[in-house]
């Protein structure tokens, strides 16, 4: 059976945007294994937080009176940052052994050491460095990178925690470039490295676990070509589901309100073979029709077909989040 103009028109873009978003994920899907630039981002993390550790030793041996504020200081941190340390130390001795997880710790002390001890803190340096560590509970005096990795860990079971616990990053768009004329405001979750989109319609890709990680929303927009579907075409294309990329397969369909606009949301799988490798998709695109532009926010899990377990278990802890993101988008211009 022919679809009808719109529908097939519609199927077309679904269908680009999917492979867009193989194209992406299919180099950073995640392995079994951590890849290397995992593995020295939770070695950085950790070093952080070793470096941490002699200084505020030092202050405990030097200013014994000030001992019951480094304590403090120790237990702020640990109450923010603690479980995300300890399932960084054990990410890294299950990949690289404990020996090497120590000698990060005993390499760290050679190092700083000598140079904490010439440059001796004065009370005023010491009572400053306290200030310090408190301060990084709340994200700041922190390099972003190491943040990012901390906030990953911490929210590695439940990710749309992080979004309610305040953890965000906000991005919006002028109207310009990629998106079309279109101001967007959106907030994603601050552990999560915002990449920008190699392909002409995607406007800005964020990924999991500073960027290491195997799950991506990415924010896409595509001029409808006048196209200005209604709210009884919207809620038609949902219930049929005929606006699946070809070969997905349909897990949800179904329609959502928001900025005044009715949206599509439609969950799926899908298994392509691109460039003899067999990949796997589990994604839910968010779609709104906003003054004949096409915004979608696609949030998928892209992974090896062998990974397919481990790709929806992952799709299923950041449905909430991805949620949350979609329900954070506010268009201005159109109030």
């Amino acid at each position: 059976m022919r679809c009808q103009a719109k529908l097939c028109l519609m199927r077309q873009w679904l269908s680009r945007f999917l492979l867009f978003s193989l194209l992406l994920g299919a180099a950073g899907a995640h392995a079994l294994e951590h890849t290397r630039g995992e593995i020295k981002a939770l070695s950085k993390a950790y070093g952080f937080f070793v470096g941490q550790e002699i200084s505020l030793g030092i202050i405990e041996r030097e200013f014994p009176g000030m001992s019951a504020q480094v304590a403090l200081s120790r237990m702020m941190f640990d109450a923010t940052f603690g479980d995300s340390l300890r399932g960084i130390e054990a990410d890294l001795t299950k990949t690289l052994g404990a020996n090497a997880t120590q000698q990060i710790a005993s390499e760290g002390r050679k190092r700083l050491l000598p140079i904490l001890e010439k440059n001796k803190f004065s009370q005023a340096d010491a009572q400053q460095f306290i200030e310090t560590v408190k301060s990084r509970t709340k994200g700041e005096n922190v390099e972003p990178d190491v943040l990012e990795t901390l906030l990953a860990n911490k929210y590695k079971a439940n990710p749309v925690a992080e979004f309610s616990d305040g953890w965000r990053q906000r991005y919006k768009t002028d109207g310009g470039g990629k998106s079309l004329g279109l101001q967007i405001s959106m907030q994603l979750p601050k552990s999560w490295r915002a990449k920008e989109g190699e392909r002409p319609h995607i406007v800005q890709k964020w990924v999991s676990e500073g960027g290491h990680g195997g799950a991506m929303i990415m924010l896409i927009v595509n001029d409808t070509q006048e196209l200005e579907p209604s709210a009884a075409d919207i809620k038609t294309w949902a219930k049929s589901g005929e606006l699946l990329p070809e070969g997905a397969t349909l897990i949800s369909s179904r329609t959502f309100a928001t900025e005044k606009r009715t949206g599509i949301s439609l969950e799926y799988s899908l298994e392509q073979e691109r460039v003899e490798m067999e990949m796997y998709t589990r994604a839910t695109a968010y779609t709104l029709f906003v003054n004949r532009r096409m915004v979608q926010v696609l949030c998928g899990v892209y992974s090896p077909k062998t990974g397919k377990k481990a790709a929806d278990k992952e799709h299923l802890l950041a449905k909430p989040l991805c949620q949350q993101v979609m329900n954070s988008v506010v268009f201005p211009q159109i109030y």
